[in-house]
């Protein structure tokens, strides 16, 4: 099958019917479309973190974290967002231990908000646009973010949707070649 194109006018049209009939019949499929990087799980992911950083809102942190790229427990995450809620808690009072947490609760604030937090403080150091680039870039090699997404990617494609997988480990590295560029077109600029 992999010598197969099928190539229509117009996706949208087509592309349920399409999705339709390879399925009923296994046969594995690719539909090549455009999607927007800004659209992706993953952007959110970093969108959620950069917003974060800027003005410690407990909710981009719990899309950050809920975003299925750091490894940690669901149920430690809900019980650690509803103890969050429970005593209002908000943006630096994430960076103190819960003093009546409970132990499960209490470690999973620490494993997700102080890896955030050492970024924040290293990217308020950083004295240059690249220093900050590769202050995220080193935050999410030390998370495994490409490890965990490289992991989901193959699951999805062992799942059959190759479509989903190649979106996911494309995205990842598009944002990633941008961080870098990025660092690379404003090297020696000065972060404010």
């Amino acid at each position: 099958f992999k010598n197969i194109a099928l190539c229509v006018s117009d996706m949208a049209s087509y592309k349920i019917f399409i999705k339709s009939a390879f399925s009923e019949n296994n046969i594995p499929y690719f539909l090549d479309s455009k999607t927007k990087l800004m659209q992706t799980s993953f952007a959110e992911f970093l969108v959620s973190l950069l917003d974060f950083l800027e003005y410690k809102d407990v909710e981009d942190f719990f899309i950050h974290v809920k975003s299925g790229f750091i490894n940690v427990d669901i149920i430690d995450l809900y019980s650690l967002e509803n103890y969050i809620k429970k005593y209002n808690i908000k943006g630096y009072m994430l960076k103190s231990n819960f003093k009546s947490a409970d132990e499960n609760v209490e470690s999973t604030r620490n494993i997700l908000a102080a890896p955030i937090f050492s970024l924040l403080t290293t990217i308020k150091k950083a004295k240059s646009t690249e220093q900050y680039g590769e202050s995220i870039l080193e935050y999410l090699r030390d998370l495994e973010v490409d490890k965990n997404i490289e992991d989901f990617s193959i699951l999805l494609e062992e799942r059959g949707e190759l479509e989903a997988s190649l979106i996911f480990s494309q995205v990842f590295d598009k944002i990633i070649n941008i961080i870098h560029q990025s660092c690379l077109s404003f090297k020696g600029s000065v972060v404010d």
